[in-house]
């Protein structure tokens, strides 16, 4: 039996916020020239640290397998794992964090698989 629901329980309509949603689909969907943030999957570099890596940039070319991107920035996030990096403030201890931005006209293109990609936000002015 299905039960009815309690309107009255639930939020009113003027205080609801933006929300992301999480789409699942192939990087193929994203035209060329699409602005977009690109975040890998974390990974662990020999030294056993937990290295995460984001690109933004332009889509030069995407298909099933993966895709091209044109990078103006890269950040690179670097922490050994503990549990003292999780805790805030302390984790500026042992967390190293590097930012790269291409100078205009020297931007490089960056092939990206799929299996790598975690997420993909896309720029406010973009339209699909």
């Amino acid at each position: 039996m299905v039960q009815p629901v309690d309107r009255s329980s639930r939020a009113d309509d003027s205080e609801r916020r933006e929300h992301q949603i999480t789409i699942l689909t192939s990087p193929s969907v994203l035209p060329v020239g699409t602005q977009c943030q690109v975040e890998l999957n974390s990974e662990l570099n020999d030294q056993q640290e937990v290295v995460e890596t984001v690109y933004e940039g332009k889509v030069a070319k995407a298909n099933d397998d993966g895709i091209t991107l044109t990078v103006v920035s890269e950040r690179r996030k670097v922490s050994n794992g503990s549990t003292a990096s999780r805790i805030p403030i302390v984790n500026r201890l042992f967390t190293n964090m590097g930012i790269a931005k291409s100078k205009p006209g020297k931007e490089k293109d960056c092939w990206i698989p799929a299996e790598k990609i975690r997420s993909v936000r896309l720029a406010r002015h973009s339209t699909l």
